[in-house]
């Protein structure tokens, strides 16, 4: 079918519909780069194919497909021994959220549908690895506790730390030997440390104690963290090279084997 025709039948607009109802980039995607079939086959088996979907709709609703992610790159990275971030493993348990959330809802409660059944058991579902970013990552820039016992361990001792240096502080800024040498009996914080104004001509007499506690805590719990999203990676890693719905086992870093049976 030429140009002229597609313009005069107004196709552009009949695709512009379609993909107003897509739910991501990905279909929406796939969408604009339709064409016209001329093969009898192919027209039937996609007639077919719309015929089975309208019967799902109307006994099932709408699917929980999601705005999901095109993750494709990443699945690759994983592939490949690549690190994906916090924001790109939470992607990855979306995606797995929705596309156990999609198996389930074409799996039960429906008559036999040769082309749904077909797309139905392509979708791989992972449940131990969905679970397990969803148990170790809290948000983009927030690494659960539970990640792994040595994390918990470091945070615990990161929060005694603090504890001990506002102790000490406050001793600092309650002292009567000290408050000639204060601006105002206050403290705050600047760029992950605490501050007390002091006046200028006294900068160099209060004791450094809270500057010179242990530097060791933050660069102990970046290791960790960095294990933690290691192990999430190895997870990932061994699933994007047999997406078949398997059910795959190891070691996390992250205190847990899992099973994508749960």
């Amino acid at each position: 079918m030429n140009e002229k025709t597609l313009r005069v039948l107004e196709y552009d607009k009949i695709i512009g519909k379609l993909c107003e109802e897509c739910c991501s980039v990905l279909t929406r995607d796939e969408a604009r780069a339709l064409k016209p079939m001329t093969d009898a086959r192919l027209i039937r088996d996609e007639l077919s194919a719309t015929d089975e979907a309208v019967t799902v709709l109307l006994k099932k609703g709408a699917p929980p497909l999601g705005n999901f992610y095109d993750i494709s790159g990443l699945v690759h990275l994983a592939a490949k021994d690549g690190s994906l971030t916090p924001k790109q493993l939470l992607e990855v348990g979306y995606n797995l959220h929705s596309a156990r959330r999609t198996a389930e809802y074409l799996s039960s409660d429906l008559p036999e549908l040769v082309t749904i059944d077909g797309l139905a058991s392509a979708i791989s579902v992972l449940k131990g690895l969905e679970n397990e970013i969803e148990r170790c990552i809290i948000s983009e820039d927030e690494i659960a506790d539970s990640a792994s016992s040595e994390l918990a361990r470091i945070r615990r001792a990161i929060l005694r730390q603090n504890e001990a240096i506002r102790s000490k502080i406050n001793q600092i800024v309650n002292s009567s030997d000290n408050q000639a040498f204060l601006q105002d009996a206050i403290v705050t914080m600047r760029q992950g440390r605490y501050v007390i104004p002091v006046k200028a001509e006294h900068i160099r007499v209060l004791p450094l104690y809270g500057y010179r506690c242990g530097i060791r805590f933050p660069q102990q719990q970046h290791r960790s963290i960095h294990h933690s999203l290691g192990g999430l990676q190895r997870i990932h890693r061994d699933s994007s090279r047999g997406l078949e719905g398997r059910d795959h086992r190891g070691d996390s870093g992250c205190d847990q084997t899992y099973d994508n049976s749960t």
